[in-house]
């Protein structure tokens, strides 16, 4: 069988600073290989960040049980232990395209990062960053799932004369 070059469409590198600029050729796109991009396509990209901010968790709670070379209290425990679990639930829950999930995650991720900036010692901008980049992949993702939502939706609908 032989493959063929599939050629992405180019968007603007601001996108992911004005992250509610999904062009809809980027939408069709990822519709149309859908079953071939695999991670590439957004929700794979937010799943793996999911995935990554929880392993940075279970990384944190490591050094510092090995820093403190004691357990730290079974309240705080429990909460890393959930905070992972909840993480990698999450993230399944978005690679599955779940479109409430997806709008739940910008809205946490937005409370998140608000209370991140807010709560910084030194403010910086690291956290702005990082909250344009994932709402970039949510939000496109979510418009992916509701462009094949639709025209599932129409293809199944009979059309009235």
């Amino acid at each position: 069988m032989s493959q063929q070059q599939i050629t992405h469409p180019k968007s603007s590198s601001l996108n992911w600073f004005l992250w509610w600029r999904v062009t809809p050729e980027e939408i069709q796109y990822e519709a149309e290989h859908y079953h071939t991009l695999e991670y590439k396509r957004s929700k794979g990209r937010a799943c793996l960040w999911l995935l990554f901010f929880s392993f940075l968790i279970l990384v944190a709670a490591t050094v510092n049980i090995v820093q403190m070379q004691q357990l730290p209290p079974p309240g705080l425990l429990g909460a890393g232990i959930f905070n992972i679990v909840i993480g990698v639930i999450w993230a399944w829950r978005v690679y599955q395209g779940k479109k409430r999930t997806m709008i739940i995650s910008m809205i946490l991720f937005t409370i998140l990062q608000t209370g991140n900036l807010v709560t910084m010692d030194k403010p910086n901008a690291v956290p702005l960053f990082v909250w344009m980049g994932m709402m970039h992949l949510f939000f496109k993702a979510y418009k992916v799932e509701v462009y094949l939502e639709t025209k599932k939706t129409k293809a199944v609908s009979p059309s009235v004369k």
